[in-house]
Order: C-alpha cells, then sequence, then structure tokens
C-alpha cells in the first residue's frame, strides 16, 4: 500500500461505499418491516374495533354470552380496558361470576394504573371473590393450562365452589393433571412439574 497509495484510497473509498450500501439496505429492511408492522396493528385494531361492536350489539340484545365473547376477542387483538370491562359487564349478567371475577383479576393486574378501571376491578372482587373458590397454579416450565376442557389463560383464577375440578398442565415434554374441590373463600395452590423428556434413542 506504501508504494501504491492510490490503490489504498480506491480501497478505503470502496470499503466506505459498502459500508454505506449496507446500512442503506438495513435502513430500507426496517423501514419496510416497521411499515408491515404498523399495517399489522392497524389491521389488528380494526379486528378488534370490529369484534367490540359487535359485543356492544349483542350486549344490547341481551344476548351476554356471545356477547362476552366479542369482547374478550377484541381486548386479546387490541388489549384495552373497555373491552376487559365489559367482558366482566357481560359474563355478571350472563351469571358466569367465576369468569367474571377471573378477568376482574386480570383487569386489576394490568391496568391498576387506570383508576377507573382498578375501581371497577376491586368492585366486582369485593362482591363475587369470598363466594368462588380461588386458584393459584404454579409450573416449573412454561405450560398451558386445561380446566375441565376448556382452556384457561390465566395462572390465577376462580372456580365454582363445591363442584369436581379438573387441571391439566401440558408441557413440551408430556402433561400433568390434579383434580381439585373447594369450599367458598378458599384459595387452592396447585404446583405442576414438567415431565421428565424421554430417553434418546
Amino acid at each position: 500500500y506504501l508504494l501504491n497509495p492510490g490503490k489504498l484510497r480506491g480501497d478505503m473509498i470502496g470499503h466506505c461505499m459498502r459500508r454505506v450500501t449496507a446500512v442503506a439496505v438495513l435502513s430500507l429492511s426496517l423501514t419496510a418491516l416497521a411499515s408491515r408492522l404498523e399495517a399489522q396493528d392497524a389491521r389488528q385494531r380494526q379486528a378488534a374495533a370490529e369484534a367490540y361492536d359487535k359485543g356492544t350489539t349483542a350486549y344490547v340484545d341481551q344476548a351476554y354470552d356471545e356477547a362476552a365473547v366479542w369482547f374478550e376477542t377484541a381486548n386479546r387483538l387490541a388489549p384495552a380496558a373497555p373491552a376487559l370491562m365489559q367482558a366482566i359487564r357481560a359474563h355478571e349478567k350472563n351469571g358466569n361470576v367465576a369468569r367474571a371475577t377471573t378477568l376482574a383479576l386480570e383487569l386489576q393486574s394490568t391496568y391498576r394504573a387506570e383508576p377507573n378501571a382498578g375501581e371497577f376491578a376491586q368492585g366486582v372482587l369485593d362482591t363475587h371473590a369470598a363466594t368462588l373458590v380461588r386458584v393459584q397454579v404454579n409450573c416449573d416450565e412454561d405450560c398451558k393450562l386445561d380446566l375441565d376442557g376448556k382452556l384457561q389463560e390465566y395462572l390465577t383464577f376462580f372456580v365454582s365452589p363445591d363442584e369436581r375440578h379438573r387441571l391439566t398442565a401440558t408441557f413440551e415434554t408430556g402433561s400433568k393433571s390434579a383434580a381439585f374441590q373447594g369450599a367458598a373463600g378458599e384459595t387452592k395452590d396447585l404446583a405442576f412439574a414438567a415431565p421428565p423428556a424421554p430417553p434418546v434413542k
């Protein structure tokens, strides 16, 4: 290089140009990704708004079970306190106080900083918690829960008292189940350990 300074300058310029090109391509890729994510978010928000509207219509028509499904769908698509609050109201109207109270726990946990949401959730808990069984689950690894044949997405939830329930925790390596029953106002702590992985053949 000392014998050929022109080659050195050319190599340096080429290196800089490659870096500039790489940065430009990366920037364009990130912009495209951000645009796709923004479009996806917009579609999800639109779908959530449509689900909320359907829930509102069903609620006005006193189809509370259907309304609760739509409001929960809206919350899954675009989590928001109003959707969760409306789902709780619909479940209460439908007599499904265990689900309503479970969602109140989620509302309290997620939107504690929002005064209206926190007060609403606490009111539901004060009204119903003492009449139900509170279940707290601990899995030593990531698990999916099935309660009485239905998906249970929360690790803490409420069930009806004086009834026999079955909870199944599914891990990557297998499943574990437990039957339980509790009295009103009682808390049941259930722990599941993942089954060992099968031996490699």
